[in-house]
């Protein structure tokens, strides 16, 4: 019996589902912070009217995904996790890594590809999926 009620390899999702899921919220409120603190935009972007509302349709969409990803996890099916995680984490971190270049803010996209390539690497190998004992499996 473990101590703990979920295994430990599962704490990365539950924090990559649950922070793309709740991190979503501010921008329904006060869109500008929303995009120019928690996404990390310049200014001159967060303060164009043009640009928010595009930016909370973009929002509920990057939160549904968050909401099916805690769908798929509540039901036990662990590859569908991996799989969105995988698809998060090298396609969207690209797009958002080309989008920070491109407004320059190099930092920002730094940290979105380091942080955004741990969840495809993750994704990508089936960490949430595999069993304790595939783990020790011979691979050849």
């Amino acid at each position: 019996m473990s101590l703990f009620p979920i295994p430990p390899r599962h704490i990365f999702p539950l924090f990559v589902m649950t922070s793309t899921t709740l991190m979503s919220f501010p921008a329904y409120f006060n869109t500008p912070y929303a995009i120019n603190t928690l996404f990390g935009l310049p200014q001159r972007i967060a303060n164009s009217p043009h640009a928010q509302s595009p930016f909370i349709l973009m929002t509920a969409r990057i939160q549904a995904i968050g909401i099916m990803m805690w769908a798929f996890y509540l039901k036990g099916e662990y590859h569908a996790v991996d799989t969105v995680m995988a698809i998060l984490g090298t396609w969207v971190t690209g797009v958002d890594v080309w989008m920070c270049i491109r407004e320059g803010v190099k930092g920002k996209a730094a940290f979105r590809g380091i942080v955004g390539g741990a969840v495809g690497v993750w994704g990508l190998m089936g960490m949430t999926a595999v069993s304790m004992s595939m783990s020790v499996q011979k691979w050849y």
